[in-house]
């Protein structure tokens, strides 16, 4: 009976979790970088990713240096050791980091590498039919990661802890949406 009662509690703690979708805010004049290597611009990034081997990346065009900043060829982006640090001091979890090596660039940059994927968006006829624009999946496909993506598509989606300091930190470049 306790067993039941606290996996009810649970549950009705996970069904209020508030979910958020994080990307660049594509700013004017963001820089934006190129890989060395060609890639799948539609594949989540894991392990053995071409990306993760070949981390080389060239400034392409922008001036501006954001906490954020763009890949040239994709919705993917990259993040300042800024945000690197701020995700590992609180202890987020659902993800790891691997740096990129960007010619022209002093500061470091990352990228996830993403280590957690969550159940599929279920309600895709609604969005694609502009009768809602917020993402829904099944609450039961989270494992409690900080950090994760939805299966089949690049959404990198977090939790609230994530998302109240990323806004603390006034990270630039950042657009945070609910899913």
């Amino acid at each position: 009976m306790l067993k039941e009662i606290l996996h009810e509690n649970n549950l009705v703690n996970i069904m209020k979790e508030n979910f958020y979708r994080i990307s660049s805010a594509y700013k004017r004049d963001c820089i934006k970088i190129q890989s060395n290597v060609k890639y799948n611009t539609l594949q989540l990034i894991n392990d053995g990713h071409i990306l993760i081997i070949n981390n080389e990346f060239n400034l392409e065009k922008g001036k501006k240096e954001f906490d954020i900043i763009e890949f040239n060829d994709s919705i993917l982006w990259a993040f300042s050791e800024k945000v690197k640090d701020l995700i590992e001091k609180e202890n987020c979890k659902g993800f790891d980091f691997f740096e990129l090596k960007i010619n022209g660039i002093e500061n470091k940059y990352y990228h996830l590498k993403n280590l957690y994927i969550a159940g599929p968006i279920t309600n895709l006829k609604q969005i694609n039919s502009y009768k809602t624009k917020f993402r829904e999946f099944d609450i039961k496909t989270w494992n409690g990661s900080d950090l994760f993506t939805l299966k089949d598509t690049l959404l990198v989606v977090c939790t609230q802890k994530v998302k109240d300091a990323l806004e603390k930190a006034k990270i630039t470049n950042l657009e945070i949406l609910p899913l």
